[in-house]
């Protein structure tokens, strides 16, 4: 994957490094699902590769990300790399009712708040897109400001979460995103190291935040 050196060395110095581990469970999760759309929750490194997929494969590749500096700055790399750049459009962040959420029994669970923050999701390009789309892949890798729960809110969203059926779930460290998916409803887990990882025989509850990455389905 040449392109994804050459996707570093052109973006802002402040830019993460990509993380090898991370890049090759988002190239397996896209080969194994195959999916006809990919929804990607934070632009970077994982893009150049989301992007090279969906070109050769055919799919769409949809990105959410909360930080405008963030997205110009992944489709300046992926300009330079000669790569297609997401469907991308900026999406208000709005306070939602947790009674309305799905998939999620808050009566019962820690979760103590009447509402949540989190993306409104209400947009024709988004949901243009998604709708007519059988298999998806979707990798959770950014939050909206003042989220609770990490960018997974998108699967108790009474909108979207419908629309995700039939979904890959990819989640980078996210230890609360991952409580929540675990806890849902039609959503099992196949794979965490976002549970407690052991480094060098010391344990570290979501410490080594790199190291965690974690699959479902839905």
């Amino acid at each position: 994957m040449p392109f994804v050196n050459q996707y570093f060395e052109s973006v802002s110095g402040d830019s993460f490094y990509p993380e090898i581990l991370d890049l090759y469970n988002i190239w397996n999760g896209l080969c194994s699902q195959k999916p006809e759309v990919v929804i990607e929750i934070g632009g970077g490194v994982s893009t150049s590769l989301i992007s090279y997929y969906c070109s050769n494969f055919n799919a769409k590749h949809i990105l959410i990300d909360p930080e405008e500096y963030w997205v110009q700055n992944t489709f300046s790399g992926l300009e330079k790399c000669g790569l297609t750049p997401p469907f991308y459009s900026p999406l208000q962040v709005i306070e939602k009712d947790a009674t309305k959420a799905v998939g999620i029994d808050f009566a019962n669970s820690t979760f103590d708040k009447k509402t949540y923050y989190d993306f409104d999701y209400a947009n024709s390009f988004l949901l243009d897109n998604i709708s007519n789309s059988s298999k998806k892949l979707v990798f959770v890798d950014a939050n909206c400001d003042k989220s609770f729960f990490q960018g997974g809110e998108i699967f108790i969203d009474p909108v979207m979460s419908p629309m995700l059926s039939n979904s890959l779930i990819l989640v980078d460290w996210r230890l609360t995103a991952c409580t929540l998916l675990s806890g849902m409803e039609n959503i099992k887990s196949v794979y965490s190291t976002n549970t407690e990882i052991l480094f060098d025989k010391f344990p570290s509850v979501g410490n080594m935040i790199n190291y965690g990455f974690s699959a479902f389905t839905y």
